[in-house]
């Protein structure tokens, strides 16, 4: 299974503040703050994200309170072929706030990435940056749909390629192993009689004919 190891949390300063969260999304469950998704796992929920052992929790500013200025949790989760997840950042500065969202697919030979997330630098800061990496792919909201991912449409604006590089950086630290599989769809009536459009998977062959 592929390895998920992210720092989340959130920073609080008089004139500004930052938040970086992921969400992990289940195809019966719909989508969940990955902290608790990790906990309705013990309780037969969530069954495609699970933590390894314990999380580190930094204070976001030094000899500061964690319930005011806030905190950073270190952890690493052990994801499920296939699993989805969002990441969520937001800053907010003086006379300006910014919040952009990018989604990630959890592949064991898919490249190795590296999400940098800085942060506002401000007096007494635990950290400079926060980063999120595993083997993953980078998807497009529309791809993730394609593969069953359901959201509001009012939420597509935070997925937009030109704010998301003002919030986050990428890296690739070692190459892919195997391409992404192709993803189609197809509409099939459910149980109760509805129509609804799920996803086919294919891999790529290595020659088209």
């Amino acid at each position: 299974m592929p390895l998920l190891r992210a720092t989340s949390g959130n920073e609080n300063y008089a004139s500004k503040s930052a938040k970086v969260h992921l969400f992990a999304f289940h195809p019966d469950q719909g989508e969940k703050h990955i902290g608790f998704a990790c906990k309705d796992v013990a309780q037969g929920g969530f069954d495609t994200i699970a933590s390894i052992g314990y999380p580190n929790v930094i204070p976001a500013r030094r000899n500061r309170p964690k319930d005011v200025c806030g905190k950073w949790v270190e952890g690493s989760y052990e994801c499920a072929e296939g699993t989805m997840i969002k990441l969520y950042v937001y800053k907010s500065l003086p006379n300006n706030s910014r919040t952009a969202c990018q989604m990630i697919l959890m592949r064991e030979r898919a490249a190795y990435r590296k999400i940098l997330v800085p942060l506002c630098n401000g007096p007494q800061a635990a950290l400079q940056e926060v980063t999120i990496e595993g083997n993953f792919d980078l998807i497009s909201l529309e791809e993730a749909a394609t593969r069953g991912y359901k959201y509001a449409p009012h939420f597509e604006r935070f997925f937009s390629s030109l704010v998301i590089p003002t919030l986050m950086r990428f890296e690739v630290i070692q190459g892919e192993q195997a391409p992404i599989p192709i993803i189609e769809t197809k509409t099939i009536i459910d149980v109760t009689g509805e129509e609804r459009v799920v996803p086919v998977k294919r891999r790529r062959r290595s020659l088209d004919l």
